[in-house]
Parts: structure tokens; sequence; C-alpha cells
């Protein structure tokens, strides 16, 4: 019996799919955005705010023979706004707008570095949104007002799971 292997590559291609959609999506709103735990300078009263993307997981499940489950994918938008700029709701705004781009499933591709021609952006298949019992699965926090620096925070998640063969 053939022994099939999980692709080390999935896990980064979600990452590198989902950031660039995110950039694609949320770019153009004039927010500073952040890819997962790179460095974060102080927010001044010049700047709108920012987006920090993050992403738990994949945890990989071979369900049988070349049948794989990526679990407990988690991607996080965490924001800060900078409150006082005419616009009171803005951070339930910004909030709202991430949500609705984090309630779908996702295509993923091969994006990255190329690594000996694997990366040539051809579809590798669909992060499917797990609902969990929620009504459309994301999970939307606002965190409050930092009166010091004088900015909105929160954070919005979403749980997502794909499945893939080996060849994939």
């Amino acid at each position: 019996m053939p022994v099939f292997l999980a692709n080390a590559n999935w896990g980064r291609w979600i990452l590198n799919t989902m950031w660039n959609d995110f950039v694609a999506n949320l770019g153009g709103l004039g927010y500073s955005l952040y890819l997962d735990g790179g460095y974060l300078p102080e927010l001044t009263s010049d700047d709108l705010g920012r987006l920090e993307f993050r992403m738990d997981g994949p945890k990989t499940r071979q369900r049988r023979y070349d049948h794989f489950i990526l679990d407990d994918i988690t991607i996080n938008i965490h924001g800060q706004v900078m409150s006082g700029q005419g616009d009171l709701a803005s951070a339930r705004r910004i909030m709202g707008l991430v949500a609705r781009w984090l309630g779908q499933d996702h295509c993923i591709n091969r994006l990255g570095p190329d690594s000996g021609g694997i990366d040539d952006g051809s579809l590798v298949g669909t992060l499917v949104l797990q609902t969990q019992g929620r009504l459309d699965g994301v999970e939307e926090n606002y965190l409050g007002h930092e009166e010091h620096n004088n900015f909105d925070q929160f954070s919005v998640s979403a749980p997502f799971r794909m499945y893939l063969t080996s060849g994939d």
C-alpha cells in the first residue's frame, strides 16, 4: 500500500493567499497593514489606524489514504482605529468590512517565493468557513477605546477548514 504524505507547502500557501487577498480587499481603506508579529510602530494623530493580519494553524489530519483535512485554521484581524476624526463609528464600520471579507469561503492558490516552480499561482482548493453554531462563523469583538492614545481597538476572527489530497 502506498504511503501518502501531507504537502508541507499547504500552510504557506494558505497564509500567502489570504494575506494577498486581505491586502487587495482592505488595503485601499487608508489603514496601515501588518502581517502577524511584525514591528508595530506607535500610532500618531496623523494615522488613520492599522490592521494586523494573524493566522493560526493549520493542523493536518489524514482522513483516509491520500485525503487530508486541514483544521483549526483561524484568521484573526486585530484593528486599531484612531478616534475623533469625524467618524465616531469608524471602528465598527471597519469591523463590518473585515467581517464581510472573512465571512466567506476563499480560494487558495500556490503563492509565494518560487521554490523550484511549485509556486505557480494555480488553484490548490477552497478554504471553507466553519460556522460552529454561529450564524455566519465570524466573531467580532469591540475591545474598547484607548483614551491614552485615542484609538479604538477591535478583533474579527473566523475559523476555516480545508479538504485536500496528497496531489494538491
